[in-house]
């Protein structure tokens, strides 16, 4: 704190405290006679620094290894790997005032987990709060006639501004019946999202062992409602990955290291086309949220 230059009390105006994770307190600028107190309020957290060790090109059949270098523990998650899209030139990116939303995609992942599928999306921008300005769509087309037949997004629970609270809802496209089934899995300040549907549900039928064509679509929801990036024409059967990892999710402890196995899956290359390799993401990382393990044939 005394680097920051704030001193006082808590209740004088100016100053700050620090109680166990948390800092509180105000910020007092001044200009010749003005003053403008501005509090602010910060829960801190140990950061876990979990990164692929050596090579993230690993051969199927191949380890590759984890380490966290970090201060705490880190839970991670891996997804096979269907899609990804390069970030967007610094120079398109908005600035303040102009009332545009400009959402960048990174990469999509997918895993089955018993009677449920989980969509992972990784942005290259991090937004403040998993609700605005930021919606992710997903079109699933679950009988490979190339016509979707659901669309998975994300929606605030009962209005726009109203419960501050982020759900995983499902549309049927040929009966316009929608559902939601989960709160979305995501953190404030952070650009990774795992949406979670049931496979078998009054409007929603999706056959694990069917080739899914996927495409998503990251749309600004609070200012214009255009879609701003997509990753499309995605093919995958969640039951025949084309690779498949030893470990789905685990926590490592700081200062340690995992090695995670990799298999080619038979009959994977035809029924999963579109996987490369597996999406990580990382929960209490400071800085590297996500990283991609291409698998080489």
């Amino acid at each position: 704190l005394p680097a920051w230059g704030l001193d006082g009390g808590p209740n004088g105006g100016n100053g700050a405290r620090l109680e166990g994770n948390e800092v509180d307190g105000y910020l007092t600028l001044s200009s010749g006679s003005e003053t403008l107190s501005v509090p602010f309020h910060a829960l801190l957290r140990k950061s876990s620094n979990v990164a692929v060790k050596g090579g993230d090109k690993p051969k199927a059949g191949q380890d590759f290894e984890l380490w966290n270098k970090g201060v705490s523990g880190g839970y991670f998650d891996v997804f096979a790997l269907i899609g990804t899209s390069d970030e967007f030139k610094k120079k398109v990116q908005p600035q303040p005032g102009d009332n545009f939303a400009l959402l960048d995609l990174r990469a999509v992942g997918v895993r089955q987990v018993g009677s449920f599928l989980q969509f992972a999306v990784s942005r290259w921008d991090r937004r403040a709060h998993p609700a605005y300005p930021a919606e992710i769509d997903i079109l699933i087309d679950a009988n490979g006639d190339g016509v979707d037949d659901y669309l998975v997004y994300t929606v605030e629970a009962t209005g726009f501004a109203a419960t501050g609270q982020v759900l995983v809802a499902v549309l049927n496209l040929s009966t316009g019946q929608s559902a939601a089934y989960f709160y979305v899995d995501a953190d404030l300040q952070s650009g990774n999202m795992i949406l979670t549907i049931p496979t078998a549900t009054p409007i929603l039928s999706i056959d694990p062992t069917k080739k899914l064509g996927i495409s998503v679509f990251a749309t600004d929801n609070y200012f214009t409602g255009t879609a701003t990036d997509a990753i499309e024409g995605m093919s995958f059967t969640p039951a025949t990955p084309r690779y498949a990892a030893g470990v789905a999710e685990a926590a490592l402890g700081a200062g340690s290291s995992l090695k995670i196995g990799t298999a080619a899956v038979a009959g994977g290359a035809a029924a999963s086309p579109s996987q490369s390799g597996f999406l990580l993401l990382y929960r209490q990382n400071e800085k590297t949220e996500a990283e991609i393990v291409t698998v080489r044939p």
